[in-house]
């Protein structure tokens, strides 16, 4: 009796190892898919927080499984072309505080060279002078988190050049490489930097002026876009209050419901392409 027991007993314990260990594979390829719905890097990028990317990544696995179950419980499988977007509406996030986080930094960037050159000139260390530099600036502007993170960076012992190497890392800016090899090459081979400085500064402010230019060619086409996924929307709205039995008998029929998804999905994805277009234009590099 006992043996059987015993035997009942350490099948039932295996059972449940067999289950936790299913739990705990779902469990990890749940988490490896909410990290594959959010780019990290970008998000690093754009100035998101990783609590901020969790949240991010609840939204999308939470909109996709309502959308299917919603597909799964109507029958009309059309719904799952929605699925993609969620994704493409964070894309857009994504990428809006990215520009946002180049533009602020791209505001200092031209005023840190000029006041490191004229720090050089005085006589002042270039590492010390950098690691100054963070007095310069806003506490809540982007370059001072920076400078910031470059100075904990020299005081939790990392090696000058690394840090150096990875200062502004977490900013898409095209001129942050430029400065970044020319600090490294000044430091190795004892070359004056404060010249290279002032050319790289005024390389930035070209830079800039060309960007403005950009932004300003870039806006009617941005207003193009906007008006016509605004018209498409109202044109959506007047039906409805015009021609509410219509459109719901439209929308009971299959193929009537199927074109107006289609439609809408076109219109988001050409809205969310031609924002994005612009978005890249006008951060593009010269």
């Amino acid at each position: 009796m006992f043996s059987g027991s015993t035997r009942q007993i350490r099948s039932l314990l295996g059972d449940n190892s067999v289950s936790i260990k299913d739990r705990a594979s779902v469990a990890e390829g749940l988490k490896t898919f909410k990290k594959s719905l959010v780019d990290s890097t970008q998000c690093k990028k754009a100035g998101i927080s990783v609590t901020s990317q969790n949240r991010i990544a609840n939204i999308l696995l939470g909109s996709t499984v309502a959308i299917t179950v919603l597909a799964l419980v109507t029958g009309n499988f059309f719904f799952l072309l929605l699925v993609a977007v969620p994704p493409l509406v964070a894309r857009l996030y994504i990428s809006s505080k990215m520009a946002k986080r180049v533009s602020a930094f791209d505001k200092d960037f031209a005023a840190l060279l000029l006041s490191l050159a004229s720090s050089l000139k005085a006589g002042v260390d270039a590492t010390s002078a950098l690691e100054r530099s963070v007095e310069l600036f806003p506490n809540e502007s982007v370059m001072h988190e920076e400078l910031a993170a470059f100075v904990r960076e020299l005081a939790s012992g990392t090696r000058e050049d690394e840090a150096i190497g990875a200062f502004a890392s977490s900013v898409d800016h095209p001129d942050i490489e430029l400065f970044r090899r020319s600090f490294l090459l000044s430091r190795k081979q004892g070359a004056s930097l404060s010249m290279c400085l002032q050319r790289l500064a005024r390389f930035t402010r070209q830079r800039q002026s060309f960007r403005r230019k950009i932004a300003a060619s870039l806006a009617m086409q941005k207003l193009s876009a906007i008006g016509i996924g605004g018209c498409a929307a109202m044109i959506v709205v007047i039906q409805l209050v015009s021609q509410t039995e219509s459109f719901f008998a439209a929308l009971e029929h299959p193929l009537g419901f199927r074109m107006l998804v289609l439609g809408g999905l076109f219109i988001l994805t050409g809205l969310g392409l031609m924002l994005r277009l612009a978005t890249n234009g006008a951060g593009a590099r010269a």
